[in-house]
């Protein structure tokens, strides 16, 4: 009885370290698996951050060019109406000098 005690109790030494070296590889296969989820993870957000901050820039560019354009168009105004008043003030003086040579 005594040996079959002892054979009971090796052999549930035996399972027992099984059962923890069943777990270690458990473990390292489960952090392993975790740092893969992690690093897809982390490339998912990557691509998400970048592709959200290039539609930000393009509509910012976007923007930008309308901005442009506006004041481009604006200038365009000020500048014919300073011409037309440079032209009136001209044919003015062409006419005031005229007016004292006669």
């Amino acid at each position: 009885m005594a040996k079959e005690t002892i054979q009971n109790i090796r052999e549930a030494e035996l399972k027992a370290k099984e059962l923890v070296k069943d777990a270690e590889a458990q473990k390292v296969s489960i952090i392993e698996q975790a740092k893969a989820e992690g690093a897809a993870l982390k490339k998912d957000i990557l691509n998400d951050a970048q592709t959200r901050a290039k539609a930000a820039v393009d509509e910012v560019e976007k923007t930008r060019d309308k901005v442009l354009e506006v004041a481009g168009l604006r200038a365009e105004n000020v500048i014919a109406q300073f011409q037309e008043k440079a032209k009136s003030k001209r044919d003015d003086a062409i006419n005031l000098v005229i007016s004292e040579i006669a």
